[in-house]
């Protein structure tokens, strides 16, 4: 079909930078805060954000900087750039921490959370700022798993807190959820046999099978879950929520652009990784998802 694999990553990596386009903020008019967004953003100077340690390369924490770096820390530091706050992070061990922390109020927001009905008890969301699909990852030669429906008895690894979970149990209840602590937990449990798939979305596996360079995974299909990350802040503050959305709808496309090709953008390293994942039957998966995206968005 394709007469070399490259052609067929750069053709993938084009329908993800098309799509992550098309699903994105996009610009609604220049920012303007009211006297009331003004004065409450003069009397709450810094913000908590209590980011997600281990969701590349979306949101994650780097151990050499010993810093948080994705792209929704850079679309917050961009937001809080524009509305000229300060921003401190809150670190946690697991994305369940940095959810109990917002819950219990000991920082302000989230910046890569679906909404749920559970969530929604205790931050208010703003818009989505972008959409990502949920794929099956199992190790390579697996032939019988290319849906949930196909999991029926088998075991899958996943995080706690994740929102795609809820959605998992719904579609397939009789599927064995196993909890782990990191996503490189995960996809070694798959990688060796101990667990038969994990979901993950294609940013985020081939960062991580790039990292820790396994080379016997691959995509078997999707979950039918999309992620809608959102920036999401404590329920007693709806005028952060208020001004956090508006400003996400005020960044230019240029802007958007620029953070989506920098944390999407393959090196040749990264290209060997997303080849060793990449089936070309995901093709079709993609295409069916980016048609889906032009659909709804």
């Amino acid at each position: 079909m394709y007469k070399s694999k490259n052609q067929f990553v750069y053709l993938v990596l084009f329908l993800i930078l098309l799509s992550l386009s098309l699903n994105s903020v996009v610009a609604q008019s220049e920012l303007s805060l009211t006297s009331e967004e003004q004065a409450w953003l003069d009397e709450h100077p810094t913000i908590i954000h209590a980011p997600d340690p281990d969701y590349a390369p979306y949101e994650f924490f780097d151990t050499e900087t010993q810093d948080t770096k994705g792209l929704a820390t850079d679309y917050l530091d961009l937001v809080a750039e524009k509305i000229g706050i300060t921003i401190e992070r809150s670190h946690s061990n697991s994305w369940a921490e940095t959810l109990d922390n917002v819950k219990a109020k000991k920082a302000d927001l989230v910046t890569v959370a679906a909404e749920t009905e559970e969530r929604s008890e205790y931050v208010l969301f703003t818009d989505p700022y972008i959409s990502i699909p949920d794929l099956i990852i199992v190790r390579e030669g697996v032939i019988n798993i290319n849906s949930l429906s196909d999991l029926s008895g088998k075991t899958l690894v996943t995080m706690e807190g994740w929102a795609a979970n809820d959605f998992i149990r719904e579609k397939n209840p009789e599927i064995i959820i196993k909890f782990v602590p990191d996503i490189t937990t995960a996809l070694s449990q798959v990688s060796l046999g101990q667990a038969d798939a994990t979901v993950l979305s294609l940013g985020t596996a081939g960062s991580e099978i790039k990292k820790n360079k396994i080379t016997n995974l691959k995509i078997a299909g999707e979950t039918g879950y999309v992620y809608d990350l959102t920036f999401a802040s404590r329920k007693d503050w709806p005028m952060l929520n208020q001004i956090l959305d508006k400003t996400i709808k005020s960044l230019s496309k240029e802007e958007v652009d620029q953070i989506n090709k920098k944390w999407f953008a393959l090196d040749a390293a990264e290209e060997k990784s997303l080849l060793t994942i990449l089936d070309q039957t995901i093709i079709y998966i993609i295409i069916g998802l980016f048609i889906f995206g032009v659909i709804i968005f």
